[in-house]
C-alpha cells in the first residue's frame, strides 16, 4: 500500500501540468483541479486504511510544516468567514481547494517517504511533455489532427492553460534538469534526460519570445500600482483575513484607484493581482502573509549552505525551489507553479519520521485508537467526493448547455442548464446564463403577430425565471458588483414587457455603481434607462460622471451629447460632440457618425439615429411588447443592497 502510495502521488504530480479537457467551461484549470483533488483525496485515503489496518502511523515532521499549517489554516478561516460565495473559493476559482491539496500534497510526500530524485524526474518529465506539446502546436502539427477539438490546433496552444504560466513553469524546472543531467551515471539515462532538457530549453525559449511586449500572445497584467492599492484597501476592511478567497475580482472592482481608467486595461476586471504575494494579501490577509513570509524565511536561511560546494542534484532542487519563490514574487501564481513550489518545499525538507501507536494492548478493540483517528478521515473524504463530484458533474452539464447554445438549440440549452442549476446551485455562472436563456425564449415568443393566453402565460413565466436567476446571482454574492450588473440587465431587458422593471433597472444599477465606482461603463447603461424614460436631467447627471472618471472614452462624451440635446442645451451637446471626434479614429464610422450629429447639432435639428461600431447612444423607451404590459410580482423586488 505504501508503494501504491508513492506511485499515485508520482502521478498526481505528473498530471497536474498536463491535464485539460473540453468537458468543462474552462479547458485547463478545472481539470487541474480535479486530479489534484483526485490525486490527494485517493492518496490520502490510501494512508487512512493503511493506518487502520496497520495501527501505527509514521509522521514525517519537517521544517517548513508550521508555516504551511498557517498557510492552510489562513486560507480556510478566510474562506469560511470572508467569502461569501464558498463555492468560488473551494471550486473554481477553487484558490482554497489549491492551496489545501498542495499543503496535504507536501506532508502527504513527507509521510509516504516519497524519493526525492524520484519527485525531481517526476517534475521534469511533465515539463518535458508540456514542452513537447506546445512545440508540436507551434509548429501547426497538432492543427493536421482532425480528431483533435479546435483550441488544441491553436499555435499558442500550452497545457498549462496560457504561455506566461508555461514560462515560469519551465523555467522553475531548468536547474533541476541541468541537476539530473549532471548527476546521473547511467549513459542511457543522461542521455534521455539531456535530450528532455534540450526540448524544454527550446520551449522555453519559443514561450519567452512569444510573450515578449508587441507579440500577440503577450500577457495582460494589472499595473503594479493598481494591484497594490486594491491589496491595501482590502486589509482596510479585513486585516487579518482578506476579503476571502476567490473574491478578488469583487475587490478589484470595489477598490482600483480612478487612475486605472488611464490604462489601456481600463475596461478588464482581473481575478488576480500583478503578483502572487498581492493576491494573497488582498484574499487572505496578513495571516496568510505571515505565513508565506515563515516560508521565504526558511528557505533563505539554507540558501547559504545549499548552494556552497559543488552543483549537485539536492542543491538543482534547492535552486528550482527558491526560483520558484522568486517567480511567485513577480508573477501570478497558476496551478502547476503552486503544485511545483509545494512538492519542491517537500523534496527540500529535513524530514524527522515518528512513529505514533495506534492499538490497544488487549485483541479485542486493538484497533480502537487507529479507528478513532481514520474513520472521521475516510467519512470526510466520502462526503467531499459526493459533493465535489456533484460540483463537476454539473460543471459538465454547463458545458453541454453552452454546446447547445452554439447549435442555436434553445431547449437543449434550457434543459441541460436547470440540470447544472438542480446539481449545485452555488455558481453564478449557471444563474446568469439560465437567466438570459429565459429572456431569449421570450423575446422569441413575444416576435409572435398573435399572442394566446398561453403565449402570455409562457412569457410571464420566463420572465419571472429569469428574474428570479438574476436575483439568484446577487444572493450568492452581494458584493460584487458584476452579479449587480447582470440583475440591472435584466431588469432593463424586460422594460418592454412588464411594468415596475424600470425602476427596478435603476435601483439595481445604482448598486453595482456602489459597488464599481470608477467604471464609466455602468454609469453609461445607467444613464441609458434614465434616457430612456424620459429623466433627461438624471441622465446628464450620471453621463457627466463617467466623463469625469474617464475622459477620453468616446461613448461618455457621445451619450452626454445626446442628453444636452434632448435637454435643448444645444451649446454644450456640441462641445461634447467635438470631443467625440477628437477622441474616435478619422477613418472609422463612428467618426462619421458623430461628424453627422455634429452638423445636425450646429443646424439645431433633432439627430437621425444611425448606427455606429462602438459609439451607443441611449435609446428611447420601448414600446411595449405586450399590451397591456405584464405586472411583475411582488418576489420580482430586488434585494436590498449592502
Amino acid at each position: 500500500m505504501n508503494k501504491l502510495e508513492k506511485y499515485l502521488l508520482y502521478l498526481t504530480i505528473f498530471l497536474v501540468p498536463v491535464a485539460f479537457a473540453n468537458l468543462f467551461s474552462n479547458f485547463f484549470d478545472i481539470p487541474k483541479i480535479l486530479v489534484l483533488a483526485l490525486g490527494v483525496a485517493l492518496t490520502l485515503l490510501l494512508v487512512a486504511v493503511r493506518t487502520l489496518l496497520g495501527g501505527k502511523l509514521t509522521v514525517g515532521l519537517s521544517n517548513f510544516d508550521f508555516p504551511l499549517l498557517l498557510l492552510l489554516v489562513a486560507y480556510l478561516f478566510s474562506a469560511f468567514i470572508r467569502t461569501p460565495n464558498k463555492m468560488d473559493a473551494f471550486f473554481f476559482p477553487g484558490t482554497v481547494t489549491i492551496i489545501s491539496a498542495g499543503v496535504l500534497l507536501y506532508f502527504l510526500i513527507n509521510l509516504v517517504g516519497a524519493n526525492k530524485k524520484a519527485l525531481g524526474v517526476t517534475l521534469f518529465l511533465s515539463g518535458t511533455l508540456v514542452s513537447v506539446l506546445y512545440l508540436l502546436a507551434a509548429a501547426g502539427i497538432l492543427a493536421k489532427i482532425p480528431l483533435l477539438p479546435q483550441f488544441v490546433k491553436e499555435p499558442s496552444f500550452s497545457s498549462i492553460g496560457g504561455l506566461l504560466p508555461q514560462a515560469l513553469f519551465l523555467g522553475t524546472l531548468l536547474p533541476l534538469a541541468i541537476a539530473l543531467v549532471l548527476a546521473e551515471k547511467e549513459a542511457t539515462k543522461k542521455l534521455f534526460y539531456a535530450a528532455s532538457l534540450a526540448v524544454t530549453s527550446l520551449a522555453l525559449a519559443v514561450t519567452i519570445f512569444n510573450i515578449l511586449p508587441g507579440k500577440p500572445d503577450s500577457p495582460a497584467l494589472p499595473p503594479y500600482a493598481t494591484s497594490w492599492a486594491v491589496a491595501i484597501e482590502s486589509l482596510k476592511v479585513s486585516p487579518v483575513l482578506g476579503m476571502g478567497p476567490g473574491n478578488y475580482l469583487t475587490a478589484f472592482s470595489r477598490f482600483k484607484p480612478l487612475e486605472y481608467n488611464a490604462t489601456p486595461l481600463w475596461a478588464v476586471r482581473f481575478t488576480t493581482a500583478a503578483d502572487f504575494p498581492l493576491t494573497l494579501l488582498a484574499e487572505a490577509g496578513l495571516l496568510a502573509l505571515a505565513a508565506l513570509t515563515l516560508v521565504y524565511w526558511k528557505v533563505l536561511k539554507g540558501f547559504k549552505e545549499k548552494l556552497s560546494g559543488g552543483f549537485d542534484y539536492e542543491k538543482g532542487l534547492f535552486a528550482s525551489l527558491a526560483l520558484s519563490l522568486v517567480l511567485l514574487l513577480i508573477f501570478p501564481a497558476s496551478t502547476p507553479l503552486l503544485v511545483a513550489t509545494f512538492v519542491l518545499l517537500a523534496a527540500n525538507s529535513k524530514v524527522h519520521e515518528v512513529i505514533i501507536p495506534l492499538s490497544a494492548g488487549s485483541a479485542v478493540g486493538s484497533r480502537l485508537p487507529a479507528a478513532i483517528l481514520t474513520l472521521p478521515v475516510i467519512v470526510g473524504l466520502g462526503i467531499l467526493g459526493y459533493y465535489g463530484g456533484r460540483a463537476f458533474f454539473a460543471e459538465y452539464q454547463f458545458r453541454r448547455a453552452i454546446n447547445f447554445l452554439v447549435q442555436n438549440d434553445g431547449k437543449g440549452s434550457y434543459d441541460t442548464l436547470r440540470e447544472a442549476i438542480n446539481l449545485n446551485p452555488y455558481v453564478d455562472r449557471y444563474h446568469v446564463s439560465y437567466a438570459q436563456v429565459n429572456l431569449a425564449l421570450a423575446r422569441a415568443i413575444a416576435q409572435n403577430e398573435d399572442l394566446t393566453d398561453t403565449d402570455r402565460t409562457t412569457i410571464s413565466q420566463l420572465i419571472q425565471q429569469a428574474i428570479r436567476e438574476g436575483r439568484a446571482t446577487v444572493t450568492l454574492n452581494p458584493q460584487r458588483s458584476g452579479n449587480w450588473e447582470v440583475l440591472a440587465r435584466t431588469y432593463q431587458s424586460i422594460m418592454a414587457f412588464a411594468t415596475g422593471a424600470d425602476n427596478f433597472a435603476i435601483q439595481t444599477y445604482n448598486q453595482a455603481v456602489a459597488l464599481d465606482p470608477t467604471n464609466p461603463n455602468l454609469r453609461i447603461a445607467l444613464g441609458g434607462v434614465y434616457f430612456a424614460l424620459g429623466r433627461y436631467d438624471d441622465a446628464v447627471r450620471v453621463f457627466e460622471l463617467a466623463v469625469l472618471s474617464k475622459p477620453d472614452l468616446a461613448n461618455s462624451h457621445y451619450n452626454l451629447a445626446a442628453g444636452y440635446r434632448e435637454k435643448g442645451e444645444i451649446e454644450k451637446a456640441i462641445e461634447q460632440m467635438n470631443a467625440v471626434l477628437s477622441l474616435v479614429e478619422k477613418d472609422s464610422q463612428d467618426y462619421q457618425v458623430a461628424k453627422a450629429e455634429l452638423e445636425n447639432l450646429e443646424k439645431r435639428r433633432p439627430a437621425t439615429e444611425e448606427g455606429s461600431e462602438n459609439l451607443t447612444p441611449p435609446a428611447p423607451a420601448e414600446e411595449p411588447v405586450i399590451s397591456p404590459p405584464l405586472t411583475l410580482p411582488e418576489e420580482a423586488i430586488p434585494p436590498a443592497g449592502e
